[in-house]
């Protein structure tokens, strides 16, 4: 506003000063006539003061177009300015919008990165599942066949034992028994306890129905330990079941416990069991474990209390007749067991040809009935 102003003010002047040049000269021309009609040296004088204003007016001009040249320079300098302020306005506003699109890929970037990460977790997570799964199921197979081997050979040691049962029917042949298992309650046992459960309560249904059967039982561990004292096993049809239903509901209070065990005093509770339960027949002595006598040693050396452990049984046998000893070892078959195999395999040799060892808990049931016939 201030520059349309300014330029029609200019213009208003320019105006007037030409009006006023046309004038002087209109003037001087009247003056250079009258000199010139009169011969006089104002004549020459105004001829010259006329020639001075053309030039005037020339160099007036000249000022006016150079002060229009600056003028349309100022003007382009104010549109220049006008123009960069909009540019850099612009500039400003790119750079804040690409500064923008910067941070929000930017952040889609980390939202990708972490959505990643949880995907790598989840397939990791996943993996672990499905290998968890895929052992669950091996081991469930494994599992599976193991029951289905036991189960048929468990079908083989029935068929065994009712042979056997049928051979011990002349009751000429068939002598009374007394059999005493002491059994190791750790916590490495829990299986084999189980197994032994079955299995003796399948004995004392079987062998009443052929012969008179007194049974009892040393379930150890550290001190203290339970005893099931030796009782006859009578047949249903005589007790009506009651004494068998007395050895199930012991042997099913059988339980497992984290200590060490005290194998020694086992043993000879139970020889005294069995000795002060005397009768004509078979007395039949079973130990079922997974450790030697190596645990609680009462002060003495491996050796002592395993070479002490041996001549009490060792003794024990030679005391009476028909004395057998069943040694079952239900462990781990490696070196570092080899101690613990080499008792149990010594233990059966002491009762020379009465004797039995087995490392194999699935004939369980075969071995404790063998070693309660055999003559």
């Amino acid at each position: 506003m201030r520059r349309s102003s300014h330029s029609a003010h200019h213009d208003s002047g320019t105006i007037t000063a030409d009006l006023f040049t046309m004038l002087m000269m209109l003037f001087a021309v009247m003056m250079v006539v009258v000199a010139t009609m009169l011969r006089t040296p104002i004549g020459q004088q105004l001829f010259e003061m006329t020639e001075r204003i053309t030039q005037l007016q020339a160099e007036r001009d000249q000022a006016s177009a150079e002060r229009e040249q600056w003028r349309q320079a100022a003007n382009e300098k104010d549109r220049l300015a006008e123009r960069l302020a909009r540019e850099k306005e612009e500039a400003v506003r790119q750079t804040a919008a690409l500064q923008e699109a910067s941070n929000h890929q930017d952040h889609q970037i980390k939202e990708l990165r972490s959505s990643l990460a949880r995907s790598k977790e989840n397939a990791s997570r996943s993996r672990q599942q499905t290998e968890h799964a895929l052992a669950q199921a091996r081991k469930s197979q494994s599992e599976l066949t193991e029951a289905t081997e036991r189960n048929r050979e468990l079908k083989q040691q029935v068929a065994r034992t009712e042979a056997e049962r049928d051979d011990l029917q002349n009751p000429v042949d068939a002598k009374p028994i007394t059999m005493v298992i002491a059994i190791d309650t750790s916590a490495s046992m829990a299986e084999e306890i189980a197994r032994a459960q079955e299995d003796v309560l399948t004995l004392a249904r079987v062998l009443p129905q052929v012969t008179s059967v007194r049974i009892g039982v040393v379930a150890y561990r550290g001190r203290p330990y339970s005893v099931f004292p030796v009782t006859k096993i009578e047949s249903p049809r005589t007790d009506g079941g009651a004494s068998l239903r007395r050895l199930e509901h012991y042997l099913g209070s059988l339980g497992v416990h984290s200590e060490h065990v005290d194998q020694a005093a086992a043993i000879r509770t139970a020889l005294r069991m069995l000795d002060r339960a005397p009768q004509p027949g078979v007395a039949s002595f079973c130990l079922i474990g997974d450790v030697g006598p190596f645990e609680v040693t009462h002060g003495l050396s491996s050796t002592a209390i395993e070479q002490q452990v041996l001549r009490e049984v060792q003794a024990w046998c030679g005391s009476r007749e028909l004395r057998g000893v069943c040694a079952i070892y239900t462990g781990e078959q490696n070196p570092d067991a080899a101690a613990h195999i080499a008792f149990f395999q010594r233990l059966a040799a002491t009762a020379d040809d009465r004797g039995s060892y087995s490392a194999n808990p699935s004939r369980l049931l075969a071995d404790l009935l063998l070693s309660s016939v055999a003559e």
